[in-house]
């Protein structure tokens, strides 16, 4: 019988040895049997730390194990092992805290957030030749870091485009800055700005906090044009400040106006009349004239010898002027106007008329088909300025007021 013992894979071989085949009969062996080498000291090694239940994603996270021999003592020798495993594997590093104490170190950083197991286990050898320490498999949670607004992002189609007077929504997703989904709680803001006019105070979103680490922001804008989005996560500004376009709503002939040559022109010569088109909000309607050069409402004008009291028919049911030339074009500015910024005469149709003959008339403009309730005369001989919404709302306001009168008498 032999032993021998493999200092560089820690196994045991034993060769040789006997075997009783009958009553004084003995035969020699030649088999070959190997035993691998366990630490003695394996079962009384515990571990202790915060590491082994819970880290902080891309932050390092320590435990420690201390071994002792049968006898209570701190053994010279020991191979201590940890595994991680997951949503990804790990391997902790693992370093003796002084030498011959039995103490030992170990310390991993996860940089994904979620539910991991973690192993211990002591011995010499292979992996299969160690075994696990009592009590040496954790269930570590790793929760993610601090939120990062610049790893952040937020979508959806009402972020960047949205209509006058319509609730608009859009998604924020809050994560850490090694991209790990936040589990919600976050303070956020979501401040919406006038771009053309900084005086004019920001429309607030209304957050909800879903729970996951998304929040759903709603906000509702009644004045057409572009604007800023700011969204603050946790106290800080995000990098992204999307821009926002928002359209005017569908548009409402009660509240188109016109001004203009309405009460005064000359026979044989070209006059103009202005009418500007807006939503129920006042805003004009973003027609692009360059998409759309003829717009997309109908625009009439009447001049008429007498005046009836049907809406629906010419002249109200009065006598209409034959003797007119009318045409109707879209989205040009009145020659000089100081209404002329550069930007598109958004809404604004031009009516020219021409008039063959003297006498006193009364004008009448329709869009739709309908009576624009107000139209203001300008001076001729002056270039041609919007009386502005201020006064457009006050004169439509008194019309309507008027006609409910009417109907009420």
């Amino acid at each position: 019988t032999g032993i021998a013992v493999d200092p560089y894979t820690d196994v045991v071989y034993v060769t040789g040895g006997t075997t009783v085949a009958g009553v004084g009969a003995y035969s020699s062996l030649s088999d070959l049997q190997s035993f691998p080498v366990a630490d003695a000291h394996y079962d009384y090694c515990t571990a202790t730390g915060d590491g082994l239940a819970s880290a902080l994603a891309g932050q390092l996270a320590s435990f420690t194990v201390t071994c002792k021999d049968v006898l209570g003592q701190s053994p010279l020798t020991g191979s201590v092992y940890a595994s991680i495993t997951g949503v990804i594997a790990l391997t902790p590093t693992i370093t003796a805290v002084t030498d011959s104490s039995g103490v030992y170190k170990g310390t991993y950083t996860a940089n994904q957030a979620g539910t991991y197991q973690l192993q211990i286990t002591v011995g010499r050898g292979t992996a299969a030749q160690r075994q696990v320490i009592p009590g040496g498999t954790y269930t570590l949670t790793v929760q993610p870091g601090a939120t990062s607004p610049d790893n952040s992002y937020w979508w959806g189609a009402a972020l960047t485009v949205s209509t006058s007077g319509n609730m608009g929504a859009f998604t924020i997703l809050a994560r850490d800055a090694l991209g790990n989904r936040r589990p919600g709680g976050d303070e956020v803001d979501v401040l919406v700005y006038l771009a053309s006019d900084a005086s004019v105070f920001p429309t607030p979103g209304q957050v909800s906090d879903v729970g996951d680490g998304s929040y759903e922001v709603q906000y509702r804008i009644t004045r057409a044009g572009s604007y800023t989005v700011e969204i603050t996560l946790a106290s800080e500004l995000g990098a992204d400040a999307p821009s926002l376009f928002v359209a005017s709503a569908p548009v409402d002939i009660t509240m188109s106006y016109a001004y203009g040559a309405v009460l005064r022109a000359a026979a044989g010569a070209s006059s103009s009349i202005y009418v500007q088109t807006r939503d129920s909000f006042g805003n004009k309607a973003l027609v692009d004239p360059t998409a759309f050069p003829d717009g997309f409402e109908q625009v009439d004008f009447e001049l008429c010898l007498t005046l009836g009291t049907n809406d629906a028919r010419s002249c109200r049911g009065g006598e209409i002027d034959s003797g007119l030339s009318v045409t109707v074009s879209y989205g040009s500015w009145p020659p000089n106007s100081p209404d002329d910024d550069g930007s598109p005469a958004y809404g604004l149709y031009t009516i020219t008329y021409f008039p063959f003959s003297d006498g006193n008339y009364f004008p009448l403009v329709r869009h739709n088909n309908t009576p624009v309730p107000c139209a203001f005369d300008m001076p001729v001989d002056q270039a041609q300025q919007d009386p502005g919404t201020v006064a457009a709302d006050a004169c439509i306001e008194e019309a309507q007021t008027t006609s409910r009168r009417r109907r009420l008498a």
